[in-house]
C-alpha cells in the first residue's frame, strides 16, 4: 500500500488490506488522508465495526473525509466525508458469491484509474506524467460506478446460474453489464 501512494495510483484496499487498517499496531492511516491520494475502503459489515472500532463511526469522516469507503450490504452505501451517503441499490443478486469483492475492488480502481487519466490529461500533463489529484467527486463517481457494474454483473450472473452462480461467472458478465449500462 506504501508503494502505491509513493508512486500515487489510486487505491482499493479491501479483505486482506482492511485487516492490516484494522488489526496492525504498526499501521498509519495517516499518509492515506490527503486529498491528494484516491483511496477507496470496500468493507463488509464485520470488516466496518473493527474499522470503526479503530478509527470511530462514519469511517470516511473519521478518516479526514478524503478516503472514500464503499460498505458492502444489501444496498451498497458510497460514504465521503460527512456528506450522505450515495446508496447503490440497484442490481444485484440474493447470493453473495466468494470472490466478489475482488471484482468490485478491480472494477473501482479501473474508474479510478480513468479518472486519473482524465484529471491527468485535463491538465495538460499527459496520461504518462506522474498521477493528477481525483477530485472528491471523481472518487465518488468511480466507486458508483463500480459497485453499479458489480451488482449488475451478479445480477446477471444469477440469472443465468442461480445459487449455483460462482465468481467467475460474474466475472463474464462484467464487460455485457459495462455495454447496458454505460455504452449509448
Amino acid at each position: 500500500m506504501a508503494k502505491a501512494l509513493e508512486m500515487r495510483v489510486p487505491l482499493v484496499v479491501d479483505a486482506d488490506g482492511l485487516w492490516i487498517w484494522s488489526n496492525s499496531d504498526t499501521f498509519d492511516a495517516e499518509p492515506f488522508k490527503p486529498k491528494s491520494q484516491a483511496v477507496v475502503l470496500t468493507p463488509n459489515a464485520v470488516e466496518l465495526r473493527r474499522l470503526e472500532r479503530r478509527y470511530g463511526e462514519n469511517l470516511s469522516a473519521s478518516l479526514g473525509g478524503e478516503v472514500v469507503v464503499v460498505e458492502k450490504g444489501a444496498m451498497d452505501r458510497v460514504c465521503a466525508g460527512d456528506g450522505p451517503p450515495v446508496v447503490v441499490s440497484e442490481g444485484g443478486s440474493p447470493r453473495r458469491c466468494g470472490g466478489q469483492g475482488d471484482v468490485l475492488a478491480g472494477c473501482i480502481g479501473t474508474f479510478l484509474s480513468w479518472a486519473a487519466a482524465g484529471a491527468a490529461g485535463s491538465s495538460g500533463e499527459g496520461e504518462d506524467s506522474e498521477a493528477a489529484e481525483i477530485s472528491r467527486d471523481a472518487k465518488v463517481a468511480s466507486a458508483f460506478a463500480g459497485s453499479l457494474l458489480t451488482r449488475e454483473a451478479s445480477r446477471a450472473a444469477f440469472e443465468e446460474r442461480g445459487r449455483s452462480m460462482v465468481c467467475g461467472d460474474v466475472v463474464e458478465e462484467v464487460g455485457p453489464a459495462f455495454s447496458r449500462l454505460f455504452e449509448a
